[in-house]
């Protein structure tokens, strides 16, 4: 695969996570299911900062995503 079909696929993958959390932020009952996820005692302002970004379409805080040939 070359590094323009990666890239593409990369940046498919990307808008279509961005768009799944946008949706997902919009939820209803979103505290039980971080509560489901991560237990009961996680940063609630950290989490509601994320979902703030996520609702308004800001994910400039995600970390770049570097796709790597294997070694095989």
């Amino acid at each position: 695969m070359n590094n323009q079909n990666t890239n593409s696929i990369k940046n498919q993958a990307v808008l279509s996570a961005q768009e799944l959390l946008k949706s997902f932020a919009s939820q209803e009952g979103l505290s039980a299911d971080f509560t489901k996820a991560f237990g009961s005692k996680f940063d609630r302002e950290a989490a509601e900062e994320l979902v703030n970004q996520w609702e308004t379409g800001e994910f400039d805080s995600f970390p770049e995503i570097e796709i790597l040939a294997s070694d095989s």
